[in-house]
C-alpha cells in the first residue's frame, strides 16, 4: 500500500517554497510521531478517530497518499463501530507504513535540498 507520491509535494513546494516546506515537514514530523505513538497505546476509540483524522489530513500534504488512505480506512471502521481491540492489525500497520513513508519524503526533501 506504500505510495508517496512526489507531484503531491512539489505543488506546495511551488507554492510555499522549499524552506518553508521543510520547516512544515519538521512540525509535521514531531507532532505526528507523537500522534502515532499515541494511537499505539490507546483504547479510547473517540481519541483514536480523532488521531487518525488529524494524521490522514496532514499527511497528505506531504504525498504520503498510501499512509492517509490506511488511515481513512481506520477512522471509517471506528465510525462503523470498531474498537481498538479489532483494529490491533491496522494500526500496528499504520506505523509501519508510517515510517516507510517518512523515509521517502525525506529522502525526496534531502535530494531537493542538495
Amino acid at each position: 500500500m506504500n505510495n508517496f507520491v512526489s507531484e503531491d509535494l512539489q505543488q506546495y513546494e511551488i507554492t510555499f517554497g522549499l524552506e518553508k516546506i521543510s520547516f512544515l515537514w519538521n512540525e509535521f514530523l514531531e507532532n505526528s510521531r507523537e500522534s502515532i505513538e499515541k494511537t499505539q497505546k490507546t483504547q479510547d476509540v473517540k481519541e483514536l478517530r480523532l488521531l487518525y483524522h488529524n494524521l490522514k489530513s496532514s499527511s497528505l500534504i506531504f504525498g504520503m497518499r498510501g499512509f492517509a488512505e490506511l488511515c481513512s480506512v481506520i477512522e471509517q471502521k471506528i465510525i462503523d463501530g470498531q474498537n481498538a481491540e479489532n483494529l490491533e492489525k491496522e494500526i500496528k500497520s499504520s506505523k509501519i507504513l508510517f515510517n516507510e513513508e517518512i523515509l521517502m519524503v525525506e529522502n525526496y526533501l534531502k535530494q531537493r535540498l542538495s
